[in-house]
């Protein structure tokens, strides 16, 4: 019995051999492709997860925006103190602290013509322990003292000590510079980095920003298990400042907090989608070649007879 099995199995195999080996070819090159496809997805995907060094997974931007999306956020010079102290109020919460701006005709170094920036930030120390942001010399402690960032610095050979001049409003000032800041590597998800490059600050307390608001606020979530609730809780305390809930009414605007989180999830949830349709080619390739081997059956079957 087994050898007439043996027997016919070998005919069999004579018979529909050149079918076989392309089937088992054509089997073999489509699990190579689709292991290949999924391999090089997820080598792309772990290289973005290691270049979000944007922050730390703590720290906390609190913008504006219109949407469900905590990433599409924009500035508003909007939050006061009065906002300061609402998320300070927020568990779990520290080094609360906002940016400010303010809009300069120009800022150049020595004779040259260059401008070197449109806007002057304010900031405090915090502002940078929060993005872990280093700089060499010292913070800026007077009124004629600002942070560069690394592009800045190098388009123009700028050295600590350099004076810059700054026209704001009409007036010229003399600026010392204090600090530069190191250099961020850019991001694929974010331009903060290249916003730090080309930053120049001062001290949020210059006179300068006298009657400004803060265009956004930064903190650090001590409790990194309760992202979503410390996020929810901080658009809470928000809302019950009526002079923020005021300014934004027919804006479409809304106090929002973004995360670091907020990328890496957009980044699993698109991945997810990519693979789950990998799994289904591969699913419907399979098909197919059963399909193809039960018709050549079916035909020798029909041939045999």
């Amino acid at each position: 019995m087994k050898t007439g099995l043996l027997l016919l199995a070998r005919r069999d195999y004579q018979i529909n051999g050149r079918r076989n080996r392309l089937t088992i070819l054509a089997v073999g090159i489509s699990v190579l492709l689709i292991s290949s496809v999924l391999a090089l997805s997820e080598s792309f995907y772990a290289k973005m997860l290691d270049e979000m060094k944007v922050s730390d997974a703590n720290v906390l931007t609190i913008a504006f925006g219109s949407g469900a999306n905590p990433l599409n956020y924009t500035y508003q010079s909007l939050y006061t103190e009065r906002d300061i102290s609402l998320v300070r109020q927020v568990k779990d919460v520290s080094n609360v602290t906002g940016v400010k701006g303010v809009g300069i005709e120009s800022l150049v170094y020595g004779n040259s013509k260059r401008i070197l920036a449109s806007t002057l930030k304010g900031v405090s120390a915090d502002f940078f322990t929060n993005f872990n942001i280093g700089y060499s010399g010292s913070f800026p402690n007077t009124d004629e003292e600002v942070l560069i960032g690394a592009s800045v610095a190098s388009a123009s050979d700028l050295k600590i000590g350099d004076r810059l001049v700054a026209t704001v409003k009409g007036e010229k000032r003399e600026l010392r510079v204090s600090g530069i800041l190191d250099r961020q590597e850019e991001q694929l998800f974010s331009t903060f980095p290249a916003e730090v490059n080309q930053l120049v600050a001062t001290n949020v307390s210059n006179p300068l920003f006298a009657g400004s608001d803060y265009m956004y606020l930064s903190a650090i979530a001590n409790d990194t298990s309760r992202l979503s609730e410390i996020s929810a809780e901080i658009e809470g305390k928000l809302g019950e400042d009526d002079d923020l809930t005021a300014a934004l009414q027919n804006t479409g605007l809304r106090p929002l907090v973004a995360t670091r989180q907020n990328v890496l999830d957009m980044l699993g949830t698109w991945f997810g989608y990519i693979s789950l349709f990998i799994y289904a080619v591969a699913a419907l390739i399979g098909i197919i070649c059963t399909i193809g081997t039960a018709v050549g059956i079916l035909d020798r079957d029909s041939l045999d007879r």
